[in-house]
């Protein structure tokens, strides 16, 4: 029996309190094309590429927000306000374990 929509919401979202979206995503897109593309388990294949799909779909959400958060910022802050925001911008490379710590 293949695995539900409500139980691969459930799965990814306990999956992304481990790692970042982008990272989850490229677990999940191995995970289909490396074992869901050759296994004969029919419910196998589903449940990967289910995950694959919500995560895609997830990941393309995050982004849209995140422009569209940044063009709300370019068009009501003055250029003061925006060099200070890039300053004080967290280092990108930095990640986070699942309690939020610094590692």
């Amino acid at each position: 029996m293949p695995t539900t929509t409500d139980e691969a919401k459930k799965i990814t979202e306990i999956i992304c309190n481990y790692m970042e979206i982008e990272d989850a995503l490229a677990c999940a897109t191995d995970l289909d094309e490396q074992v869901g593309a050759k296994t004969e388990n029919e419910s196998l294949q589903i449940t990967l590429h289910m995950l694959r799909e919500l995560l895609e779909e997830a990941s393309k959400r995050l982004k849209q927000e995140d422009e569209q958060y940044r063009q709300a910022i370019m068009t009501t802050c003055s250029k003061d306000d925006l060099a200070f925001i890039k300053a004080m911008k967290p280092n990108q490379e930095q990640t986070h374990d699942p309690q939020n710590q610094k590692i």
